[in-house]
């Protein structure tokens, strides 16, 4: 019984060996799409961005503390307890 062959109609091994082919070629491009997603040149512009925005609106509030209570109140409708959350969310 272990002397019969099966007869396809594709030969199995050459199936096998572009299988292989496809699914490393389609691993390396995976690879390279995350790696090119990553690697995006306008993230050091971004981050620098918001750095210098988070400044100048800490020093906004420096000089103003008020402005922050009003735009949480009025802008963002959140109660104290929300509020304080938001406070020291901001001192972090």
């Amino acid at each position: 019984m272990a002397d019969i062959e099966e007869k396809t109609l594709y030969n199995t091994a050459k199936l096998n060996l572009l299988f292989l082919v496809i699914s490393l070629l389609m691993a390396v491009v995976l690879s390279w799409m995350f790696w090119d997603d990553y690697d995006r040149s306008w993230k050091d512009y971004q981050s620098s961005f918001f750095t210098l925005r988070r400044a100048k609106l800490q020093k906004a509030f420096d000089e103003e503390p008020q402005i922050l209570e009003w735009l949480l109140h009025y802008v963002f409708h959140l109660d104290s307890k929300h509020r304080l959350l938001i406070l020291a969310f901001w001192i972090i």
